[in-house]
Parts: C-alpha cells; structure tokens; sequence
C-alpha cells in the first residue's frame, strides 16, 4: 500500500463535510480503478478498524466508466483514477476541488531466462520482435 494512496483517503474524509458533522458518520463512497483493488481493499480495512466506524464503499472499474458516471451524477466522494487525464477533466468540470497525484506507476517487461529479445537495448520497441508470440 503506497503513503500516497494513504494521503488520498484520509484528505478525502477530511473533505466530506457529512463525516465532520457532530458525531455522524456515514460511508466514504471511493470510485477506484479496478488496478487498484487489493491497495485500496486494504487501506479500507485499516481505516474502518482504525476509525472504529465510517465505512469505505468503494466501486471498482475502468477509469473513463468512472468518470463517465461522475459526469452523469454518480454520488463518489473520491475518484481514484488509473490515469491523470480523467481527473483533470472532473476538475475542470467543476466535478472535483483538486487533482492530486496519489501513486505512479511502470510498466515492467518479463522475459524468461535465456530470452534473446533486446528490451534493454530497445526498449519497448523489441516487443515488435517476431520472437515475442504473447504480450
């Protein structure tokens, strides 16, 4: 689980004024890419353990699905992209306060031993490689 992701929640139950009402909690309703699950699952657990009430919902699926539902009412709290670009667009939408960078990622490339494929020497590129049968 990243510090970021970590930062993420907790900022956004700071920001949900019906979770600061005297004493009322209610659940924290995250919108979430799907690569994000087994994080945000955990994290989830923590919190509610953590907070002793104060549920996280969260809704897993394809960033644009999500940010299609957004712009069509859906009741997220927290929108958790895979990507920059769909936050950007709820925020200038005026669906969203602030985009905040949560984790960044990489794309890994795994080759079994004795491969001859030259992804050092051409990065990406040598996927195009007749050798590769799967990616």
């Amino acid at each position: 689980m990243t510090l970021g992701l970590t930062r993420a929640i907790a900022l956004a139950l700071l920001l949900v004024p019906a979770l600061a009402a005297a004493g009322e909690r209610r659940a924290l309703a995250v919108a979430a890419a799907s690569s994000l699950k087994p994080a945000l699952e955990e994290l989830a657990r923590a919190f509610e353990s953590e907070r002793g009430g104060g549920a996280v919902v969260p809704t897993f699926g394809a960033s644009g699905a999500l940010f299609a539902q957004l712009r069509e009412g859906a009741p997220f709290d927290l929108f958790m992209s895979a990507d920059r670009e769909y936050p950007r667009q709820v925020v200038l939408a005026g669906l969203g306060r602030e985009e905040v960078v949560y984790a960044r990622g990489w794309l890994v490339v795994w080759l079994p031993a004795g491969s001859r494929v030259d992804v050092e020497g051409k990065g990406l590129r040598a996927l195009a490689d007749p050798s590769v049968r799967r990616i």
